[in-house]
């Protein structure tokens, strides 16, 4: 499904609206895990250093379904300021893109 007509009007973001978007969903996955945090630390706890893996898994899930054709390509943070991610020819990115774009950014970030 083409959701850009006109693929010259397709342009690169600039970099402080990226990052922006970026730190709104940060605040947003920080939110959930403060309320989940206030519920189940003891749990959390006990998970150790397993904890930074679930957290990975959580972010890698939000972010790999929210930017892909099921999320319509924006996540809150991209929603908020009007941007989507499309591949190069205009579609929405099909989950596996998706989930190796949301794996190169977010894998160096909990190494």
């Amino acid at each position: 499904m083409i959701i850009v007509k006109d693929l010259e009007s397709l342009q690169m973001v600039e970099p402080w609206r990226r990052n922006l978007a970026f730190l709104i969903d940060a605040l947003v996955l920080y939110l959930v895990g403060i309320c989940l945090g206030l519920f189940f630390l003891d749990y959390f706890i006990s998970l150790g250093s397993w904890g930074i893996v679930i957290g990975f898994s959580i972010v890698l899930a939000y972010f790999t379904l929210i930017e892909s054709g099921l999320g319509s390509g924006q996540s809150v943070g991209k929603t908020f300021l009007n941007l989507k991610v499309v591949s190069c020819n205009g579609d929405h990115l099909s989950l596996t893109k998706s989930l190796i774009r949301s794996s190169v950014f977010f894998a160096p970030l909990f190494l």
